[in-house]
């Protein structure tokens, strides 16, 4: 049984897929499975780890900006979408949020950032060596942060946090699986 790739372009997009396949004694073509789910747990990893990177400059940027230059940044950053939909969901808020973040609110905000992406990369980085460790640390700091997203959807509904609540339940769900693959001592049959 050998295990062959085949690459072909996505639709609609100029990405590549890599379906890997496995030749079974039928002659039938099947997806390795255990596969698609490291592709899927790799995938997962780094879009946390680009979202904790994100948050670290995020954070940085807001400790580091004075109140007025991040008003004024604001408002040139929203500027040109509010002249084409002045009632735009996203310009209008992170309009108001600026305008209204008061010193300390701006740097809760920035330390929380900083922190919570931080950690992020820690884990991400845990993970994608291969540090036993990093698996029960990583469930745990995802649930917690899936415990205070959920908190705060109920406190004010937002389609942003949910997904990315839902984002953090699938990358759960994946490095568990992935934990459990990584503990078994024995190789797999095909």
């Amino acid at each position: 049984m050998g295990v062959t790739d085949q690459v072909g372009p996505c639709s609609n997009a100029n990405w590549y897929i890599i379906l890997v396949i496995r030749n079974s004694t039928s002659d039938q073509l099947e997806f390795d499975r255990d596969l698609l789910y490291r592709r899927l747990f790799d995938a997962g990893v780094l879009i946390k780890g680009l979202d904790g990177a994100l948050e670290v400059l995020g954070g940085l940027v807001l400790w580091l900006t004075a109140r007025p230059n991040l008003i004024h940044i604001v408002d040139i950053l929203t500027r040109g979408e509010l002249a084409e939909d002045p009632k735009d969901l996203v310009a209008t808020h992170l309009r108001a949020m600026a305008h209204h973040l008061s010193a300390g609110q701006q740097h809760f905000v920035s330390f929380y950032l900083l922190g919570h992406g931080v950690i992020k990369l820690v884990l991400v980085t845990g993970l994608l060596r291969g540090w036993h460790w990093s698996f029960p640390a990583a469930t745990t700091a995802l649930l917690a942060f899936i415990s205070y997203q959920s908190y705060r959807l109920t406190q004010s509904p937002s389609a942003l946090l949910l997904g990315l609540t839902v984002l953090d339940i699938a990358v759960v769900a994946l490095v568990i699986h992935e934990w459990r693959v990584r503990r078994i001592p024995w190789e797999r049959p095909t």
